[in-house]
């Protein structure tokens, strides 16, 4: 990609294009998965410590992180699919990177069912499981609220990688939809490569920070 950045010309084929939908799709849509099973797990070890090996056990563990993968993978897949078999009357991307929604824009058939698959991928993937990481972190902060300052402390410790993680995710991604809805040729052409590398960028950069706190949960359960 940096070579093809800094080239006059910038050329894909067809497959290679659809490939790299399904590589990032695929990636965005398991991150905000992930990001969904570690806000679970630590609602449990926050706000039921006393119960938290009966209910997070290895094979939960194992169910939920295979269907965090699983499903963003399946309704991804049905939705590239049908974009696949769209004729194309254009074959210009207002991008740096092939996406699904610029794909559709150039079909010269009626594209309903393709917009109604990408709404469907878009709850799915992003609006479910923001939903119910803000629906954890609000009872989090409610048990935390009623504890002593010990244990606000060590609530703030361990979620705020997360958080910070999760909300700087939900930005790129934010980003990255509305410069997918946007005309590119009307910003200025740094501006849209910065936002669309942002979502592919920042959020790998900021997650080990997330898992070096995980180690700190041990102590949570004992």
């Amino acid at each position: 990609m940096p070579c093809d950045l800094a080239s006059n010309t910038h050329l894909i084929s067809r497959a290679a294009c659809f490939a790299q939908i399904y590589l990032i799709y695929t990636y965005g849509g398991n991150e905000m998965t992930t990001l969904c099973v570690m806000a679970y797990d630590r609602f449990l070890a926050v706000c039921h410590p006393l119960h938290y090996h009966s209910r997070m056990t290895v094979k939960k563990a194992l169910t939920l992180v295979g269907l965090a993968w699983l499903l963003p993978i399946s309704v991804i897949t049905i939705a590239i699919y049908r974009a696949t078999t769209l004729p194309l009357c254009g074959n210009k991307i207002q991008k740096v990177f092939c996406t699904n929604w610029n794909i559709v824009k150039l079909s010269c058939v009626p594209t309903d069912l393709n917009n109604g698959l990408s709404m469907f991928v878009t709850i799915c993937t992003i609006f479910l499981p923001l939903v119910f990481v803000l629906y954890t972190y609000t009872r989090i902060m409610n048990a935390a609220w009623r504890g002593s300052a010990k244990f606000k402390g060590r609530v703030f410790q361990t979620c705020m990688p997360h958080m910070i993680s999760f909300v700087i995710y939900s930005i790129a991604l934010f980003c990255d939809l509305a410069l997918s809805r946007y005309n590119a040729e009307e910003m200025n052409p740094f501006l849209a490569i910065i936002l669309s590398l942002e979502f592919v960028i920042i959020p790998p950069i900021l997650n080990p920070l997330v898992y070096d706190r995980d180690s700190q949960f041990e102590s949570w359960c004992e």
